[in-house]
Formats: structure tokens, C-alpha cells, sequence
């Protein structure tokens, strides 16, 4: 396990450490995985990381978009006033019901809350004919 042999789980040139970069994942993310127009939706991502996707989403002239973590680590501010993040499941259901909500590279990774449960969270704050991706 300690032995420098292993092979790179990703190729460190495929890691995105530039600003520029990491948008560009995003906005490849929102693209690639939801497959309908953003434009004046609800728009959630459940386990938003660093916000890179909410960025990129709130461009899309949302009408809200929000980024949920445990944790908070996003890099971007409120300064848009289609755009917040919290780490307060709460706030998140104040503003259901949501239109999109992405669970991107996130089921794998929850903590305190089992796969179920989680979902069950985001049927909550899901409207009736909104979609998860």
C-alpha cells in the first residue's frame, strides 16, 4: 500500500487545477448530463463541491441556482443574485421545490446519510415534473 508503484487512478494532466479549467469541466457537465434547457428553472446541485457547476449553470439565466455541501468549499461568492450555496439542508428546502437537481459524482462519496436516504432528501425538494440527473 505504501509503494510509489501504483498506478495514477487519473493521468495528472487530465486534472483540472486552473480556474479556467475547472469551468470548463462544468460547463462540459452541464451539457453532457442534463439534457434540457436551464434557462428560468430551479437548479440544484446536491453536493456542489467547490460550485463549479452552479458557476456555470447560474450563465444559463436560471432562476435559481444553488449549490448544497456538508462541507463548505466553494470557491465563488453570492455575487449573483440567481446564485448561493449552503451547507444547511434546511435553507435548500425553503427554496424547493427544484426543476434540476444534479447529483454529480456524489453517491459514492455521502456522508451521514445513507444512498437512500439521500434520495429520499431530493424527492422532497424535487417539483412534480422536475428531473434528477
Amino acid at each position: 500500500i505504501e509503494s510509489d508503484e501504483w498506478p495514477n487512478a487519473v493521468d495528472p494532466s487530465a486534472i483540472c487545477t486552473t480556474p479556467e479549467r475547472q469551468m470548463f469541466r462544468a460547463e462540459t457537465i452541464l451539457e453532457l448530463v442534463v439534457t434540457e434547457p436551464l434557462g428560468e428553472q430551479k437548479f440544484l446541485d446536491f453536493g456542489c463541491g467547490q460550485g463549479h457547476v452552479v458557476e456555470a449553470s447560474s450563465t444559463k439565466k436560471t432562476k435559481m441556482s444553488v449549490g448544497y455541501d456538508i462541507k463548505a468549499q466553494w470557491v465563488f461568492h453570492e455575487g449573483k443574485p440567481n446564485m448561493f450555496f449552503t451547507t444547511d439542508w434546511a435553507e435548500v428546502e425553503a427554496h424547493a421545490p427544484y426543476n434540476i437537481i444534479l447529483l454529480y459524482d456524489v453517491i459514492d462519496h455521502l456522508q451521514g446519510c445513507s444512498p437512500k436516504e439521500a434520495l429520499e432528501m431530493i424527492k422532497h425538494v424535487l417539483a412534480d415534473d422536475g428531473r434528477i440527473y
